[in-house]
């Protein structure tokens, strides 16, 4: 692709190569070594774990580390999976790859924010925030307290839910060379946590929520609806919200979402 690329287990970087294995007792030839604070500092746009189409949950010791350690790879990215449509795969034929990768929200080919606009890609609403560190492969770290594993049971249960349903994905526009988001069945889609200044904000979607019929509204982080007047969304603060759309029974699917945009008509 020509893109820069950072190997996470140091093969190719001299920093995370001499950096010290994260988990001592858990070496494993070429695959030991980790340094996610370097990593992160770099703010790459994408992460991919595991095999080269991706995993769900960090497969070495270097990722359970970014996972446990890192509050920055909970709060500022969100899962894709992302599909190519058919492509040669040597000894399968044409196949079509379902890629799991994490995306940084606000990077490069995230959201876009250019004056008091901003530019949602229509993909990006079909990834899952991972809210909490589930410890996939190091059990051992899970509280011992049922009040405070549940929810951390809870939240892995609905990330591979959300992994295994596929209810919208991404999916590469061959013909726009970029990938769109795809809505596959009814259901929720949300891109949560998101700042936004105080102000009035008209939300449109290409294509166009008329046409679309999936209705969409801005929440706080506590769960409160932002109040409306007509078609403008109303922020009284600055703060963090949800941008949530309900995908119901009735819409037309598969549907195909290009772009959201929020673009705020005054300041408060």
């Amino acid at each position: 692709s020509g893109l820069p690329c950072l190997d996470m287990l140091g093969l190719c970087d001299g920093t995370i190569a001499k950096t010290p294995p994260p988990r001592p007792d858990h070496v494993i030839p070429a695959h030991s070594r980790g340094n996610p604070k370097y990593v992160l500092d770099r703010e790459p746009d994408l992460l991919l774990f595991g095999t080269p189409t991706g995993e769900l949950w960090p497969r070495w010791p270097g990722g359970w580390q970014m996972e446990a350690e890192e509050p920055r790879f909970l709060t500022d990215y969100r899962c894709i999976v992302a599909h190519t449509g058919p492509v040669p795969v040597v000894g399968e034929g044409e196949t079509d790859l379902a890629i799991t990768f994490r995306v940084r929200v606000d990077g490069r080919v995230g959201v876009a924010r250019a004056g008091d606009r901003i530019t949602v890609p229509g993909w990006l609403l079909t990834g899952h925030r991972q809210p909490v560190a589930v410890h996939r492969h190091e059990v051992h770290l899970l509280p011992k307290d049922p009040a405070r594993l549940g929810p951390i049971v809870e939240a892995a249960l609905a990330m591979q839910h959300w992994w295994e349903n596929e209810a919208a994905v991404a999916v590469l526009d061959r013909a726009a060379g970029q990938l769109v988001g795809e809505v596959r069945k009814p259901g929720p889609l949300a891109l949560e946590d998101i700042a936004l200044p105080a102000g009035s904000y008209r939300l449109t979607t290409e294509p166009p929520v008329a046409t679309t019929g999936i209705a969409f509204e801005l929440r706080g982080r506590n769960g409160t609806i932002c109040e409306r007047d007509g078609e403008l969304f109303r922020l009284p603060a600055e703060g963090r919200v949800d941008v949530v759309g309900a995908v119901g029974a009735a819409v037309a699917l598969p549907l195909q979402l290009r772009t959201l945009r929020l673009e705020r008509t005054d300041a408060r």
